[in-house]
């Protein structure tokens, strides 16, 4: 058992390659069973519906081979283009279920009806829900060696695949805007390949600036390539803490794997459990800062630490997304631990798949850390 989970240290590469194939197939089965009903209701529907899918299809062409990146500052508007191709025959498909139309006039107005959803939900998710927000919070602590240091915390960026160098630039422009002491990120900054296309869209992320540092922890998607994504890291100007500790504006910062916690080593602690625990001596005097990837704490850790920075959800906790957009749900970022430290979970600032957000918008969080007296 124990050498399974040993494994994990290099797991396999995940390859999108079965899940672009099931997509593909699901579209296509789409396309055809609407345009196999609309063929049954006379010529006008039919060429109606052609017609409009090979506007998407043409417009999805021209944007990923013959327009040039660099006039949409590489932002992956082919990808948001073909999302709105989905959404349209989703919708046509889906309002065929509910209403069944009959006739040439019926099925014309459900083909008008999907194009004008699919244009407002494209709207909504890949435009107003993609704006970059800041999200500020404040925590004191006694063990503070200055009387205030700003952390920007970036995460889930997935650079190369979706995030283009605009809205990379966008980013890189709002950090610095920040004026961070330390910047701080908690994995997931590349995607699971980088491919040479993307070199600028890459190298616009060693603009961030921070004069205490930036340092850096790996996500699963960068354990897709491990050597890869610790090279992009250094050339990005990221200190890597895999595994380690380094001290900084009078404070300690320990990074932990995104696997650590699966290595189980002496006592039946994990990796990341012994590492923590350490640097006890550390979190006596020191404010003790932990990177990771996922928002987890362990029962090892708990009380070794005072501030724990993580990432990987993308906000996809769908209903307490909905519960927040009503007002009922709380959408406060720090969270107080069972025996003392604090959680603070951020939603990301890039996109899984395709460049849309859905009611959970990109964000930087901008950490103040402030020196308060002795209690």
């Amino acid at each position: 058992m124990l050498k399974k989970i040993n494994k994990a240290e290099k797991p396999p590469v995940t390859s999108s390659v079965l899940y672009r194939a099931a997509f593909g197939i699901t579209f296509c089965w789409l396309i055809f069973r609407s345009y196999a009903v609309f063929r049954t209701r006379g010529l006008l529907p039919a060429v109606f519906y052609a017609a409009v899918n090979l506007i998407f299809a043409a417009g999805w062409l021209v944007l990923k081979y013959f327009v040039p990146l660099k006039r949409y500052e590489a932002n992956r508007n082919d990808e948001r283009a073909f999302g709105a191709w989905l959404l349209f025959d989703a919708a046509v498909y889906a309002l065929l279920l509910c209403f069944k139309p009959e006739t040439s006039l019926k099925s014309a107005v459900v083909i008008l009806l999907s194009l004008l959803l699919a244009g407002l939900l494209t709207f909504f998710f890949s435009v107003r829900e993609t704006r970059l927000i800041i999200t500020e919070i404040e925590t004191g602590s006694p063990k503070l060696k200055r009387d205030k240091i700003r952390i920007v915390h970036i995460t889930d960026l997935h650079a190369g695949l979706w995030a283009g160098s605009g809205y990379l630039k966008e980013l890189v422009a709002a950090v610095n805007g920040q004026q961070p002491d330390i910047i701080v990120c908690t994995g997931d900054i590349k995607d699971e390949r980088l491919g040479i296309d993307c070199g600028e869209e890459l190298t616009r992320l060693s603009d961030l600036y921070a004069p205490c540092g930036k340092f850096a922890v790996l996500g699963c998607h960068d354990y897709t390539d491990k050597s890869e994504a610790a090279d992009f890291l250094e050339r990005c100007g990221f200190t890597l803490l895999d595994g380690r500790t380094e001290e900084t504006a009078g404070i300690t910062i320990c990074g932990c794997g995104d696997r650590d916690h699966l290595i189980k080593g002496q006592w039946g602690l994990s990796k990341s459990e012994q590492l923590i625990l350490d640097n006890e001596y550390v979190h006596k005097t020191s404010f003790f800062l932990v990177l990771r990837h996922r928002q987890l704490v362990e029962d090892g850790q708990q009380t070794h630490f005072d501030l724990q920075l993580s990432g990987a959800k993308h906000g996809i906790a769908l209903t307490r997304l909905l519960l927040r957009k009503l007002g009922i749900a709380s959408g406060r970022k720090l969270k107080k631990c069972r025996q003392g430290g604090l959680l603070c979970k951020a939603d990301g600032a890039g996109y899984v798949g395709p460049p849309v957000r859905i009611f959970c918008k990109p964000e930087i969080v901008v950490i103040d850390l402030i020196k308060t007296s002795e209690e």
